[in-house]
């Protein structure tokens, strides 16, 4: 044991010192800290000069605060923290910060406030608009503490009045949850497209920026790789002080993480006056050389484009048209599932006229097709102050071709396989520029051949825990967290006999799990394959020293409760980027063994070789080694009843019938199958109208309330996602 404690101290102080040099990105300089955290004045341990101690000489922040519950503490100890704070500081090397915790327990949340004179509680100031008063008058800043937690209908009135300018963040990550409960969640409002709370609060105008506080009780205080991080001209109180007023900071998930997202030179936190052909950049890079994997802007809350990339060093600049009220922001991801999160820039105003609105309608997302086929790509488009020019569509960066007048149609002839994001860009007569949103297809191989390989030795499928101990013959498989005995551990699976042709298409590919028991916390992992001619055994090589794939699947996976259950809830999405990449590989054979490793955070327990060998994890691969354009077929269309014939209805190729177009009060839907469906009505602005779920073949949409206009429905089968514009007159 002994041996161990020296071991794990060695490696924290190894860790720490490799993150004592500055970053810096976008010209400025990047410092990590957190500003919520306690002591023994309210319900923490030790005390203030503790706690910035440690934080300084074992954590190895930048910067840090306290911020005790102001219902624990007295003026004595809150002057006490103010004077500690004061003799710490120390500008150049360790900045501090005082503060507390105003603490309204399952009613109206919990806010840091940071570098007040004085202090106040809920027996003072009961509510939260209470407490906006309060702050308004103060030179002071506020963060809003894990929302959602407290909530009884009121947490933080659920942003539905403005708060005080004071409050410039919000937190995406509390203790050491990382971005799952309080980043990736639906939030306090349904049919907004599941927005989490902070896109709720961005969405009702607070300008509130990405933050996380490791929110510390014990005597570890910062000792997490998890910071928020600020782009400040120097380590000094007053230039981190300005930044945090200036909304500049982001929030990570890694403190070797360094990003910087600017929007014609303005960066993260900032106001910008909208307008055409805008340049955002998007710089990132990691001081211990681990690689990104991915780049995503998200414009309005809602995920605008991706970047797929594989790269140390990130520098991205994409020209766009901003509209008065957008906000945007950032979020990239690194090779072992860290993810960082910018604050928004925001829009105001517009530079020369409105852009155009458009939308791509068709395909939709999600949407499959065969190999050779052509895809009808449809925008719609409208300008309420001129006229539209053009309309180009685009394969991401690829321009695919234009259409000059209404009806908006480009057909993309002979698409080989491959998945695709398609966008629609319109340009108006003042040369004003607005993209679509990215509408995300696949287009799959012919003549496919499908093969299976469960893993069938006890030294095919393994655990490894954070201590690098292998587990081989384990019950089960715990996807991934062991509790604290082996933290977040890798998980290895490895396949033989596939007999898979090298340089085969693979045109699908998944992992079918079988759940061993329920789990139902918030679970996020990503999978790889192993880089190699062919895979050797958990016998003879442990997980954590085996190459990886440039490819990697992230996987959300919804709760299992049901042991022995082996549906879709335990299988991953398609992996057939990865298996492609090891099959094509130049030593690949028949013969050839591949392996998989997982990744992540979060807990689903799957049944291994050792606890079932008949339910051990199962791979199927569906390829082809030919390749022979076909016609996809007009789908289900002879199921369409009678009646609509009859009637001359609208019978679009998939066989669904929505009537009439134009509308007035009812929108009448007919599938050619009785099935569940979720049916959407949303507004040009991508606002949800009305929503339904159906469990039968023919319904009704009640459109009484609604205003006269153009309107997008949406109908999601088990199969498909199918959208339609409608006008109500």
């Amino acid at each position: 044991m002994k041996t161990t404690l020296t071991f794990i101290c060695i490696l924290l102080s190894s860790f720490f010192v490799a993150h004592a040099q500055t970053p810096t990105v976008g010209g400025w300089n990047v410092y990590y800290g957190h500003l919520h955290n306690h002591t023994s004045d309210s319900d923490g341990e030790g005390t203030p000069a503790d706690a910035y101690t440690h934080a300084r000489d074992v954590a190895g922040l930048d910067f840090m605060g306290i911020s005790d519950h102001a219902i624990m503490i007295s003026s004595s100890e809150w002057s006490n923290l103010k004077n500690t704070a004061n003799d710490f500081n120390a500008d150049g090397s360790f900045v501090t910060f005082w503060g507390f915790e105003w603490s309204s327990n399952f009613l109206y949340g919990h806010v840091t406030v940071v570098n007040t004179e004085d202090y106040t509680t809920v027996l003072k100031d009961f509510t939260f608009a209470a407490l906006n008063d309060w702050l308004n008058p103060r030179e002071g800043i506020a963060f809003f503490n894990h929302p959602g937690r407290e909530d009884n209908g009121l947490e933080f009135e659920h942003f539905e009045f403005p708060p005080s300018d004071r409050f410039v963040g919000i937190e995406l990550w509390n203790k050491g949850s990382g971005f799952e409960e309080y980043y990736y969640n639906d939030g306090y409002f349904d049919n907004d497209r599941e927005r989490g709370y902070f896109d709720e609060a961005l969405q009702r105008g607070w300008k509130i920026g990405a933050t996380g506080a490791h929110d510390h009780h014990g005597r570890s205080w910062g000792e997490t790789d998890m910071a928020m991080a600020v782009l400040s001209n120097s380590l000094t109180r007053e230039d981190l002080y300005a930044a945090f007023k200036a909304k500049r900071f982001y929030s990570t998930e890694d403190r070797s993480i360094a990003m910087s997202v600017q929007l014609n030179g303005s960066e993260m936190g900032s106001t910008v006056v909208g307008g055409n052909l805008q340049q955002i950049r998007i710089q990132a890079f990691d001081r211990q050389s681990e690689n990104f994997t991915r780049a995503e802007l998200y414009r309005n809350g809602v995920l605008f484009y991706t970047w797929p990339i594989n790269t140390t060093n990130v520098d991205i600049s994409y020209d766009i048209t901003t509209t008065g009220g957008e906000f945007y922001y950032v979020k990239v991801t690194q090779q072992d599932g860290d993810e960082a999160i910018s604050s928004p820039v925001f829009i105001e105003g517009d530079g020369a006229g409105v852009p155009p609105q458009v939308a791509l309608l068709n395909p939709s997302t999600g949407s499959r097709f065969t190999n050779g086929t052509s895809i009808s790509l449809q925008a719609d488009v409208v300008d309420v102050d001129g006229t539209v020019s053009q309309v180009s569509f685009y394969n991401g960066a690829q321009k695919l071709g234009e259409s000059l007048t209404s009806p908006y149609n480009f057909v993309w002839e002979n698409v080989t396989p491959g998945a695709y994001q398609l966008l629609a860009r319109a340009t108006d007569n003042t040369g004003n520029i607005k993209a679509s949103e990215a509408v995300h297809v696949v287009v799959e191989a012919s003549n496919s051949i499908t093969v299976s390989s469960r893993v069938n030795h006890k030294n095919d499928d393994a655990e490894q825990g954070w201590t690098g101990i292998m587990y081989r013959t384990s019950s089960d498989l715990e996807l991934v967290n062991d509790g604290w005995r082996n933290g977040n551990q890798r998980v290895g699976m490895r396949f033989k006999d596939l007999n898979i042709p090298q340089n085969a298409m693979i045109n699908n590919a998944y992992i079918q799990f079988t759940c061993n028991e329920p789990g139902s916390r918030s679970t996020n992992v990503t999978l790889w394959g192993e880089s190699t001619d062919h895979a050797r055994s958990f016998g003879a090589q442990n997980i954590s020293s085996r190459p990886l794939t440039s490819s990697g699947v992230d996987w959300s996976i919804e709760p299992w409760s049901i042991p022995g259950e082996a549906g879709p809830k335990q299988r991953t999405p398609d992996l057939k980027n990865v298996v492609q990449e090891i099959v094509s590989r130049p030593g690949w054979s028949l013969n050839s063994a591949m392996a998989f490793v997982v990744r992540g955070k979060g807990r689903r327990t799957a049944e291994s070789y050792d606890g079932s060998s008949e339910r051990a994890p199962l791979l199927v691969v569906e390829y082809t080694t030919s390749v022979t354009p076909t016609v996809v077929p007009a789908a289900r269309v002879a199921s369409v009843t009678e009646d609509a014939v009859e009637n001359e209805l609208p019978v679009d190729t998939q066989g669904i019938i929505v009537y009439p177009n134009p509308f007035g009060v009812v929108i009448n839907v007919l599938l050619p199958v009785k099935e569940q469906a979720s049916v959407t009505l949303y507004n040009m602005n991508g606002q949800v109208m009305t929503s339904m779920m159906a469990d039968t073949n023919e319904f009704n949409l009640d459109t009484s309330e609604l205003e006269k206009g153009v309107y997008i429905l949406s109908i999601v089968t088990r199969d498909e996602k199918i959208t339609r514009k409608l006008i109500r007159d």
